[in-house]
């Protein structure tokens, strides 16, 4: 799926990237993969100026921050270390709270598909 597709397209909505959608709908695989092409731009802003590393901030998926920060992606605002250490001691001091709800048709994989050289379907149905 990703061999020769363009993994920073923007779609003209909201000119939001595969990356900026994967992390808003916090698909932690799907975000996962598009790092792991090598290809995207962790720091390109979307139309709103936001950067999928300030959206997952905003989200406050740990997951996704993580992700980023160990693939490189830039702490802009030096605050992002910060922010992520206060999440993680909230979440070890309160019981998990209800997350939102992802995006409509969040991807899945299937047991193939978690193998080495299975593919995953990131598109939004």
């Amino acid at each position: 799926m990703l061999a020769n597709a363009d993994l920073n397209v923007r779609e003209q909505l909201r000119g939001f990237t595969p990356i900026d959608t994967a992390v808003q709908g916090e698909w932690v695989e799907c975000l996962q993969l598009l790092i792991d092409s090598g290809r995207v731009h962790l720091d390109a802003p979307a139309s709103d100026g936001i950067t999928p590393l300030q959206r997952a901030l905003s989200r406050e998926n740990i997951e996704c921050i993580e992700m980023l920060l160990k693939a490189g992606a830039i702490d802009q605002d030096a605050k992002v270390q910060l922010r992520l250490d206060e999440l993680k001691e909230e979440a070890k001091n309160n019981p998990p709270r209800a997350r939102r709800r992802p995006m409509r048709g969040p991807p899945t994989l299937r047991d193939e598909e978690r193998q080495p050289g299975g593919s995953v379907d990131c598109r939004i149905n």
